[in-house]
């Protein structure tokens, strides 16, 4: 029952905010010239590679460890929550 409650509650948000960044999108990024700033675009590729394409590996396992203990943490506080939400209830 609250999973569907609090789904609500989000939704009542993430829509209207949703609808406003696709009218966004469409109506002011697309009015404005395609200007490729900070050399991103396919040219600078071909002049001077700077940065390799390849992860290196202390890199990958620094994003790893990162997800997995956001993860936990998220499991964590959730728990947490419930716990001291059944404590509360049983308390007064």
């Amino acid at each position: 029952m609250y999973f569907f409650g609090g789904a609500l509650d989000v939704t009542t948000v993430l829509i209207p905010l949703a609808i406003y960044v696709c009218l966004w999108r469409i109506f002011i990024t697309n009015k404005s010239p395609r200007v490729m700033s900070l050399g991103l675009n396919n040219s600078t590729e071909s002049c001077a590679p700077l940065i390799s394409k390849r992860m290196s590996s202390p890199y990958l396992f620094l994003y790893f460890l990162i997800s997995v203990s956001t993860f936990v943490l998220g499991v964590f506080v959730f728990r947490v929550f419930y716990l001291i939400e059944d404590l509360v209830d049983t308390w007064h």
